[in-house]
């Protein structure tokens, strides 16, 4: 039976949207977030991957180019891979209409909408599983939407669209499992593993969980029901992947090449921290944790510490519902403290920092079961709420008495109590029904909102500069059209990086990134030639005249002057914005290299089983490099300061641009000075070569390390740049030429005596080529780039990308498609067919059994706050009842329905 929803319900669906919004731009305004001053919300990887990610998808889509591959980031990536794991959400494609200027603001404020869509559907969640329409189920949806991990993790867009499509997905499977309607757990887990596959892995994990748990709480099993629940569970949670594999199976394979797909499962079990410092994380404005440390982020309300407690106490609710939402939320308090379980809920992988990811499931049933807490409050006795009271206010004390967490301060302690003690309050004038139920409901949201607004403004919200973040947009754009327009294929390098993944952001190609997707492979040829890499990113910081040639890195853009040489050339130079206006003393320079190898160039092929990564430093591997591939035996003049202490020093003995490198990897930051150069150099520990400048010959350089007094190493060495020259022009002599080029498709044409042709694209299986029409199978040039073998003579070349399990995802979806919209469809007709052979179904329709309007008016004017109670599930008539009804007792139905409308409408 559809009921006419009440004004009190949709008050609670749009209230738990409005409140949920309102708190976040009450942050905003107080923080001074854009438009209301000059502040962005751009946190951790939203300030260095998302941003420039969504500015390179917002170019795609508006100029048409591919979405499979992207010349912009690391030297050419599979943008289909990153699209699966960052960018997938259908709403992102409303970036077609967003300007270039506001992909910031559109980032920002739709996280604000998800937010607030999250607390909508945990309250609709709420309604639908309680058969409720009680105004208090808002109360716990604002709380889903403002919850501590939402804290943590909003700026996390990619997770956004799993977190608010949960309590959806949740209700599909319970109609699955309860009412054999699967169609809203098919699309809705489908949607979820689309937008985001990696968050959807715990929610898949949780759900095979939550079946067992409905499966055997439920009544009147039967082998023949169960088996059929399990074969309808299975069947549409396959077809659910199946509908998302269009981005699910190119994904598979690209993980293979990442460092992501390098797991090892734990071999002891380990405990991070007790069950009571856990509970401590459900204070109010405990700081979040998106660090290294393992800590859950899993506030949702003080208010729960007391409602568990009276949802266990509960008796309108079953032993074996509570025996088995209890179970749930254990086990998960046991994934956030158990190193082995931690790792299996996160995809067989340990994080690379934000913990507990998880967590919205912990959230979620804590919410729920809070709610039921309340449930007929006001038939529960003194003792059980006074009880629940007192268990509440004992953890806090508990906590304070024996947490070590630097994070449990005293304010976060009596704000917890008082928070408590209010809501403690607010409980008992509940129950005394002498207090306008409207003022209680007022109070009761006023004290929401005070607690949410606290909790999220100390918790949630850092910012960082607007203006110079975009410092550089319009100017960077307009000086690059200086780049000589004849050269068909060339990248660029800012000295002074913003992100790793300027290239996307401004819309160049770069060979720089930060990103999970990134090539593993790649990560390790830039650390063994010197330049900077971790687990999942690469780029050119510590590049040397010899590495920016060969990644074919053609033009430089840098906000400080190059040092004179004859290896660059200034090509332009313009001011740029300073908040919001032209600074002619902060200029940008575009510089030309003068010796940069093309995109590909042939080799001897004796190179083919050269090997990086052996070499004692990144000084021997450049040598060794340049000697295997020329007649060049150096480019290093290696200076003598390989010794040890806290601060050092050492001359030059020959004037060139000098290189250092930090032999001792715990050090993260050096200091160098020589001459009229300064300058502090961070993350050293990367293990890239460090620019000190230009030196002359009897220069004594001092390096220290300016935050402890640990002692350090290093190397130096001066480039040389006449055997660098003489080293381009004996790579440059069979060059490949490219002719024309897009995203994922080369043609080029090359000459050659033979031998083997190395390119600077990483080395993907998804690249296919042609030398003259025909097929050859690429090989891997020190299992990085992309390389292959070639005759002697003139030949035309071919390359093109498609991702390594694409066209089978693509079958799987399609298929899949069919097959669900065939089974609905078949469900259609065979319902039309049995509502044919039974004629007083036709009578039976759901507008029939709509509340009027005057039952819904009178039940809105009841308390807001009464009696949350489940409403039990009307039965439906069996067939056989159905059956033996007769042709007078549907007549008279139909002419009761009929009289009852008619008397309404009058």
């Amino acid at each position: 039976m559809n009921q006419k929803k009440s004004p009190a319900y949709k008050g609670a669906l749009a209230l738990s949207f409005f409140i949920s919004v309102l708190v976040m731009i009450l942050v905003f305004i107080g923080i001074g977030i854009f438009p209301f001053g000059d502040a962005s919300f751009l946190r951790t990887d939203l300030y260095h991957q998302y941003a420039p990610f969504f500015q390179e998808f917002r170019t795609k889509l508006t100029t048409g180019d591919s979405l499979l591959y992207s010349w912009n980031i690391g030297a050419g990536t599979n943008f289909s891979s990153l699209y699966a794991y960052y960018l997938a959400s259908p709403i992102n494609w409303v970036l077609l209409i967003v300007p270039q200027s506001r992909v910031i603001e559109f980032m920002t404020y739709l996280i604000v909408v998800k937010i607030g869509l999250c607390g909508l559907a945990f309250t609709w969640y709420l309604g639908k599983h309680c058969r409720t329409q009680h105004f208090s189920i808002c109360f716990f949806g604002i709380f889903y939407a403002l919850s501590g991990y939402l804290a943590a993790y909003s700026w996390n867009i990619m997770w956004m669209d799993c977190i608010l499509i949960f309590p959806v997905i949740v209700l599909g499977l319970e109609r699955l499992v309860l009412e054999k309607k699967s169609l809203l757990y098919c699309v809705a887990l489908g949607f979820s593993i689309l937008s985001n596959y990696y968050i959807s892995i715990m929610t898949c994990m949780f759900l095979v969980l939550y079946f067992l748990v409905l499966i055997l709480t439920q009544e009147n099993k039967t082998a023949g029901k169960v088996f059929g629940q399990l074969g309808r569970f299975v069947l549409y949670s396959l077809l659910a992947g199946g509908l998302a594999a269009i981005v699910l199976m190119p994904e598979v394979y690209a993980l293979g090449l990442t460092a992501s797909g390098d797991s090892t499962f734990p071999t002891k079990v380990e405990s991070y921290f007790s069950i009571v410092e856990m509970i401590s994380r459900h204070l109010v404005a405990v700081d979040t944790e998106i660090g290294l440390d393992h800590w859950p982020n899993i506030y949702c309300g003080v208010a729960v510490l007391m409602l568990v407690p009276l949802y266990v106490m509960n008796r309108k609710y079953s032993f074996k519902e509570k025996a088995g939402y209890l179970f749930l939320t254990f086990f998960l308090l046991a994934s956030f403290s158990l190193n082995v379980l931690n790792y299996i809920w996160h995809g067989f992988h340990y994080p690379n920092s934000l913990p507990c990811r998880q967590s919205y499931l912990y959230i979620f049933l804590i919410l729920v079961m809070s709610f039921k807490g309340l449930s007929g409050i006001r038939d529960r006795s003194p003792r059980q709420i006074t009880t629940a009271i007192w268990i509440a206010l004992g953890l806090v004390v508990l906590i304070q008495a024996i947490t070590t967490q630097e994070d449990v301060t005293w304010f976060v302690i009596w704000m917890s109590l008082l928070f408590l003690g209010i809501y403690a309050l607010l409980l008992c004038l509940y129950r005394r029904k002498k207090t306008d139920p409207i003022l209680l409901v007022v109070l009761t949201m006023a004290v929401i909102l005070a607690e949410s607004v606290l909790n999220t403004d100390a918790t949630s919200v850092t910012t960082v500069s607007r203006s110079t973040y975009t410092a550089l947009d319009s100017v960077g754009r307009q000086i690059l059209t200086n780049a000589d327009a004849s050269e068909k294929f060339y990248r660029v390098e800012k000295v002074n990086r913003t992100t790793k993944n300027d290239g996307a952001w401004l819309d160049y190609q770069s060979a720089s990134t930060f990103s999970s997707m990134s090539y593993a492979a790649m990560t390790s040829i830039y650390k063994a030639l010197g330049m900077e890499g971790s687990t999942n990113s690469y780029c050119m910081n510590g590049a040397t005249p010899f590495t920016e040639s060969l990644m074919s890195v053609r033009y430089l853009l840098s906000t400080t002057q190059l040092t004179d040489s004859d290896l660059y050339s200034q090509k332009a130079a313009l001011p740029y914005v300073v908040d919001n206006a032209l600074d002619n003393e902060k200029m940008l320079y575009l510089y030309e290299n003068e010796y940069t190898l093309p995109l590909g160039f042939v080799v001897p092929s004796s190179v083919a089983d050269y090997t990086f990564g052996d070499k004692s430093s990144p000084f021997d591997e450049q040598n060794a490099l340049v000697a295997a591939m020329t007649s060049v035996t150096s480019l290093f003049t290696m200076q003598s300061a390989d010794v040890s202490g806290t601060q050092l020093s050492f001359t030059v003995s020959k004037s060139g641009q000098c290189y250092i490198y930090v032999t001792k990897h715990t050090i993260k930051k050096v200091s160098v000075s020589h001459g009229n150069f300064s300058q502090t150099f961070e993350n050293v520990n990367r293990g890239y070569l460090l620019d000190v400048g230009y030196c002359e010959a009897g220069d004594i350089v001092f390096v220290s390390n300016p935050d402890s007094d640990e002692s350090i190493s290093i190397m130096a060495g001066i480039f040389n740049e006449e055997a660098f020259k003489q080293a381009y022009q004996e790579l440059s002599q069979e060059p490949m030429t490219v002719e024309n080029y897009s995203s994922g498709h080369v043609t080029a044409s090359v000459t050659t005596n033979g031998g083997l042709l190395v390119t600077s694209i990483p080395y993907d299986p998804g690249w296919k080529i042609k030398v003259d029409g025909v097929a050859v199978t690429p090989s891997s040039f020190g299992d990085a780039l992309l390389a292959f073998d070639l005759g002697a003579g003139t030949h035309t070349l071919e390359f093109n990308y498609t991702p390594q399990g694409f066209r089978l995802g693509f079958l799987i979806s399609a298929i899949s498609l069919l097959l669900l919209i065939g089974i609905v469809l078949g469900q259609y007709f065979y319902r039309k067919s049995v509502t044919a052979d039974q004629p007083d179904i036709e009578f039976l329709d759901d507008d029939d059994d709509e509340v009027p309007e005057e039952t819904a008016d009178a039940a809105s004017s009841e308390p807001l706050l009464s009696d949350l109670e489940p409403t039990p599930a009307q039965p439906s008539p069996s067939d056989d009842t159905k059956e033996k009804l007769g042709a007078y007792e549907i007549m008279g139905l139909k002419i009761y329905k009929r009289a009852r409308r008619t008397c309404l409408s009058v």
